[in-house]
């Protein structure tokens, strides 16, 4: 699944990988298993088909706590595009402890919502959450790693902190080298963070 993360980092590969997606998904029995759920349906959201990933999100089984959780992504990731990113915050934060599987999700997601905010300070708790990823998960989560350290250092530009935004660029570089996100850094330093 690690090699599959990018596409949903970058819309516009969502977009050209979903008829297939969803062509592959569809030919699969009921019930179809919960993991297909999970990635046709996000795929569907990350793509922009937001009415096809919700109804394919909704049939989740809610008896299973990482389900259930990933479904809060999910609709998290559907109030981010819908530019809803106070609820989604609200959403995300509703989980008092979030399960080993999905927390990197949980904290990228929170990491986006909050600074999709106006308030400075509220984008700079963004970029903690994000921070985190790289700390605690460089070598099991390279992709979303890369992702997290690409849009904090983007967030930081936006806040007039080049220093930050300078180092956090060379950390992914150093670091997360092999990532999508510093292949897109060494063809163009000044590339704009993924859509959110």
């Amino acid at each position: 699944c690690a090699d599959l993360l990018p596409i949903w980092l970058d819309a516009e590969q969502a977009r050209v990988a979903m008829p297939q997606v969803r062509e592959a998904a569809q030919a699969i029995a009921e019930p179809r298993p919960d993991g297909v759920l999970y990635y046709a349906g996000t795929l569907a959201l990350a793509a922009g088909d937001r009415d096809w990933g919700r109804r394919v999100l909704a049939s989740l089984n809610q008896a299973d706590q990482a389900a259930r959780e990933l479904q809060l992504l999910a609709k998290s990731a559907v109030l981010m595009g819908e530019k809803k990113s106070a609820e989604a915050l609200v959403l995300l934060r509703s989980v008092a402890d979030w399960s080993a599987g999905t927390r990197p999700l949980a904290w990228y997601s929170m990491g986006l919502a909050e600074i999709a905010s106006n308030d400075a300070r509220e984008k700079r708790e963004g970029v903690l959450h994000l921070l985190r990823l790289p700390a605690g998960y460089s070598t099991s989560q390279p992709e979303i790693c890369g992702a997290a350290l690409f849009v904090a250092s983007d967030t930081l530009e936006s806040l007039k902190d080049q220093r930050g935004s300078i180092a956090l660029r060379r950390e992914l570089m150093s670091r997360f080298g092999d990532t999508v996100f510093a292949k897109r850094v060494q063809l163009d330093p000044h590339e704009p963070a993924p859509e959110k």
